[in-house]
């Protein structure tokens, strides 16, 4: 028993205490471990989409300073994470009239988040 308790112990110093936005590494190894990162790490500002495309199911802004911050848009496939990503450019996102449009004119292949190699 006392094992057991050790062990969720552990696990939840490690993995259950956020990350201070501030403190996110530079760079990663996967794009799963980036997206884990910053959905785990607190911020000053972060919001979700109130609206869905026919291929983008969620999007989420997270910024620690409201200037620039972290995009991640998730698809029935998989998630993608853009890094540096200006506020302004969320906001246009979230209120445009077509999500999918918006992003594949303004967001694709722009503020690319790289992984270490």
């Amino acid at each position: 028993m006392k094992i057991i308790v050790y062990i969720l112990i552990t696990f939840c110093l490690l993995g259950c205490n956020p990350t201070n936005c501030n403190k996110i590494p530079l760079t990663f190894k996967t794009y799963e471990q980036a997206v884990s990162v910053v959905e785990k790490s607190t911020f000053e500002f972060q919001e979700e989409t109130t609206k869905s495309s026919s291929w983008i199911e969620d999007a989420n802004y997270y910024s620690c300073d409201k200037k620039n911050g972290f995009l991640i848009i998730e698809t029935s496939r998989q998630k993608y994470i853009h890094k540096d990503v200006p506020i302004k450019i969320w906001e246009e996102f979230n209120n445009s009239t077509s999500l999918g449009k918006y992003y594949n004119r303004n967001i694709k292949n722009k503020f690319q988040l790289y992984i270490e190699k």
